[in-house]
């Protein structure tokens, strides 16, 4: 009885099968990429807003301190500054228990709306009876 020889003629290729299946997989990778991509995004966005904001606060302390701005208690005052997002501050001066001690806390903040998740920085700094004679000499 001879031998049956099965001829297999078929190149070497891909079917469709295969490369369908392998799109399917690098649009499902590019997807991904793009959502780190995009995450990536928005977290530096919020780093760089928050690093603006401690930046804001610290200055606008220092002119509280010096004199520039008066010390005294505010609520949304804008700060006027050259970026594309409004800021405002709030400055609240409490006396403590101690004599003599008060603490002044600032609190900047992007002047946006709530569901854009404005970036807020708190900085609080205590002042003793030297700090507050030298603001209020230096605000008259």
């Amino acid at each position: 009885m001879p031998r049956l020889k099965f001829q297999t003629d078929r190149p070497n290729a891909f079917t469709l099968l295969e490369v369908v299946l392998a799109l399917a997989i690098l649009a499902g990778a590019i997807a991904i990429i793009g959502e780190i991509m995009s995450s990536a995004d928005r977290s530096a966005a919020d780093a760089q807003a928050e690093t603006r904001a401690q930046q804001l606060a610290c200055s606008l302390m220092d002119k509280i301190l010096c004199g520039a701005i008066q010390a005294t208690d505010q609520s949304r005052a804008p700060v006027e500054v050259a970026d594309t997002v409004p800021w405002v501050y709030s400055v609240t001066i409490t006396p403590t228990t101690i004599e003599g001690i008060s603490s002044i806390e600032l609190l900047v903040e992007q002047d946006i709306q709530e569901e854009f998740d404005p970036v807020q920085y708190q900085l609080l700094r205590w002042l003793g009876p030297a700090d507050q004679q030298e603001g209020d000499s230096s605000g008259s």
